[in-house]
């Protein structure tokens, strides 16, 4: 199983640089019939070659002005990847809640204790003000056990975790969270119908 990107190219009607291409992206999660359950958002500028708080602003500001209606403002879900700056910024009182999903990624592998706990009171604002968040396999380390009662998704990384470990952290993940899982980086049918009779449910390719 495979989905690919698909792209927007526009221009903002008052750049001054002409050449500058905004590029927007998206790139499908299927559910189990492989209808589109939402879209995560990405943006493929030639400038954008950092993922920065500024960038996740830019992001979200020329899919509500240059990318039409549909993007954001459809049926469908829409994930964006943050940044930990970005999760504090203004620019997410432009949207409205239910239609977003905030990915969030973990740290480093050397922060401490401290750095992940103060991350958390902006991740419970969010919750509070009605975001759901998805985390990364990450989430499930024993160092972020405050974070994961918060998560309402958690993407598994089909080529990152050993095939032998996939089963045993779809469980843990349904004993601890009420998160639904996503298998990602689903390039294989052998590798959708594992999920699928694990009780997997949404697929990214």
């Amino acid at each position: 199983m495979s989905s690919t990107a698909d792209s927007t190219s526009t221009t903002p009607p008052s750049a001054e640089d002409t050449g500058n291409l905004i590029v927007l992206a998206r790139q499908a999660i299927l559910d189990e019939k492989r209808a589109v359950f939402g879209y995560e958002l990405f943006d493929r500028s030639t400038a954008a070659n950092t993922h920065t708080a500024a960038s996740d602003a830019a992001l979200l500001f020329n899919a509500l002005c240059y990318a039409g209606s549909e993007a954001l403002s459809g049926k469908k879900i829409v994930f964006i990847n943050c940044t930990h700056e970005s999760l504090a910024g203004g620019h997410l009182e432009l949207i409205h809640p239910e239609k977003v999903v905030l990915e969030v990624p973990t740290f480093a592998a050397d922060a401490t204790p401290e750095q992940i706990a103060q991350l958390l009171p902006t991740l419970q604002a969010l919750r509070t003000r009605g975001f759901r968040l998805a985390f990364s396999q990450d989430v499930l380390r024993r160092a972020y056990a405050n974070w994961l009662p918060l998560a309402s998704f958690i993407k598994l990384d089909m080529l990152a975790i050993k095939p032998e470990l996939i089963e045993p952290l779809v469980k843990y993940v349904r004993t601890n969270s009420q998160a639904t899982l996503i298998a990602e980086k689903v390039e294989t049918a052998e590798q959708h119908e594992r999920m699928a009779a694990l009780g997997v449910k949404l697929f990214q390719g």
